[in-house]
């Protein structure tokens, strides 16, 4: 059952865990957790002890796998996914704010790699929350929502955009706050879409 449920969250998620690693290796590990009671020790443990034989990071994954058990289950506390959206807000929020603590890319396979995401995304949480109503408050699954939902906007913006992508240009202008993270991540991923694109454009 593992298995299965593995199995559809990579081809769902794109998290292209089967190119690289045994995903059913990976499942059997998995057996001796249950995804979703498990406390945040025992998920850290359960991603150091994987990881390790894994031949490269499957860390999206594991975050996925974990979350998505809790995602629709009010009796559970939501858990952050990673992927290279994530990434991104999470280098837009920490620069911009100046502050440590990041966690960065090449953490992924280090040890306690989820425990420092973990508290990374906390972070940023607080500061999505900062001033929010507390039954309005955002959680985990959430924040997550709106980082891809902000990626697939942009998306359509290029996609729908019938001038030449080297030549287009958006001009995004925060007067009152040049300090806004979530600005910072909307110019990287409208950049890094657009030229991902372009490259598609020339290779056909």
């Amino acid at each position: 059952m593992k298995n299965l449920k593995a199995t559809v969250i990579d081809a769902c998620y794109n998290t292209q865990v089967r190119r690289f690693s045994n995903i059913t290796a990976i499942c059997e590990e998995l057996e001796n957790y249950e995804a979703k009671s498990c406390n945040l020790d025992e998920i850290n443990k359960a991603i150091n002890n994987i990881q390790k034989n894994a031949d490269k990071s499957c860390f999206s994954f594991l975050t996925k796998y974990f979350a998505l058990h809790r995602r629709y289950d009010e009796n559970y506390e939501k858990l952050p996914i990673y992927d290279k959206y994530v990434q991104e807000y999470i280098n837009a929020f920490y620069s911009t704010k100046g502050i440590k603590g990041k966690f960065k890319d090449t953490d992924k396979k280090a040890e306690n790699a989820y425990e420092k995401f973990y508290k990374c995304m906390e972070k940023i949480l607080e500061e999505e929350n900062e001033g929010i109503k507390e039954n309005e408050k955002l959680n985990f699954s959430d924040l997550d929502n709106k980082i891809w939902f902000c990626a697939k906007l942009i998306r359509i913006i290029l996609n729908s955009s019938e001038k030449n992508l080297e030549n287009l240009e958006f001009n995004i202008k925060d007067e009152n706050n040049k300090n806004n993270y979530k600005l910072a991540y909307f110019k990287k991923i409208l950049e890094q879409e657009k030229n991902e694109k372009i490259k598609k454009q020339k290779n056909n």
